[in-house]
């Protein structure tokens, strides 16, 4: 039996939070499915709690700790943790996610544990803005990317190229069937100022101009939703978008299965999970060079607004789709791990 410790700033807090980290927990519950496989899990931001509890199946530690001196405190507590793990089942891997403070203290702990660490990085982590970058040497770490853009990023960033670069997968059980389409564009995610929310208004209101019945949706929540509410009471779209706020993910995928074509005017991302999500709900999509994202019969990829306004005004005019599209399953990204740790 082989112990692995996931060390990440956050995960669920009960087996009803299906919103942190989704492919995360696909991950840590398919491999502790595994015969051979124990998963431990430390969290060292959320939930906000201080506690050990049991989420389906898989020990989790939360280290979350308040102010004063709140992230030496989360630290501190997290090594404790892990100081319980160890002895109660010796560790055999540390694999820590985001190259952050869950990987810094990954790699402290494997350095006076004795064991291998792995790094998968999962987003804006691969940018020159990461200031954790110059705590690690990286042509000595075992590091992980999610796509060819995110690698590309790293390589940009560090000069140096993950050792591995492994997809998310979807979980086939996880999916609903392309239904009657109500709704013509959606976009998913946290309303902040990377994703350009703005920039999605604004296509939607120059479409208004060819299809005024048009049919919005956006889902998720941030800080910029009470701008881009004014943004769309501005240009008089409370008809054309409805802003839904955070759901769960069930709700999530049933209204994308329920839309025509998915709008991801996002200015980076690493790997971009509701791309997939997307993809099996039956959607064409529009979307900037981000990700996964690539170039064929139902994806259209842009870089300028002029750019993605014109695919969807193609796509307005196609056929919805009806069949679903599962680019990785889960069972692949589970089998690469499960390689690498194996060479580890």
């Amino acid at each position: 039996m082989k112990h692995i410790l996931f060390i990440t700033p956050g995960f669920a807090a009960n087996e009803r939070d299906s919103q942190c980290i989704p492919p995360l927990q696909l991950l840590a519950k398919k491999l502790n499915d595994e015969q051979d496989i124990q998963v431990s899990i430390v969290s060292l931001h959320y939930p906000y709690t201080n506690e050990n509890y049991i989420w389906n199946g898989i020990s989790v530690y939360s280290s979350f700790r308040k102010a004063p001196l709140k992230k030496v405190r989360v630290l501190n507590q997290a090594r404790k943790w892990i100081g319980i793990i160890h002895k109660k089942n010796p560790i055999d891997i540390i694999h820590s996610f985001w190259l952050t403070d869950s990987a810094l203290i990954g790699q402290v702990l494997s350095k006076k544990l004795g064991l291998p660490h792995l790094i998968t990085l999962m987003g804006q982590d691969a940018r020159p803005s990461n200031k954790y970058l110059r705590f690690f040497d990286l042509k000595n770490c075992y590091c992980v990317t999610l796509s060819n853009y995110h690698q590309k990023q790293l390589i940009q960033t560090s000069g140096v190229k993950a050792k591995w670069l492994i997809p998310w997968g979807l979980d086939k059980n996880d999916l609903k069937p392309a239904q009657r389409k109500e709704y013509d564009i959606i976009g998913v995610g946290n309303l902040i100022k990377l994703k350009d929310y703005s920039l999605f208004i604004q296509l939607i209101h120059r479409l208004k101009e060819v299809k005024p019945d048009l049919k919005a949706l956006i889902i998720g929540g941030g800080e910029e939703e009470s701008t881009l509410k004014e943004q769309i009471k501005s240009l008089g779209l409370q008809e054309q978008i409805q802003l839904l706020g955070t759901i769960p993910r069930t709700e999530v995928l049933d209204y994308l299965s329920k839309g025509k074509i998915f709008l991801h005017t996002s200015e980076y991302e690493s790997f971009g999970y509701v791309f997939l999500e997307a993809l099996a709900a039956g959607m064409h999509i529009v979307s900037k060079p981000v990700g996964i994202a690539e170039t064929d019969t139902n994806w259209a990829v842009e870089t300028t607004e002029e750019g993605l306004y014109s695919a969807l005004e193609n796509k307005l005019l196609l056929e919805a789709i009806t069949s679903s599209f599962i680019k990785n399953s889960i069972e692949n990204t589970v089998k690469a791990y499960l390689k690498v740790y194996g060479e580890l």
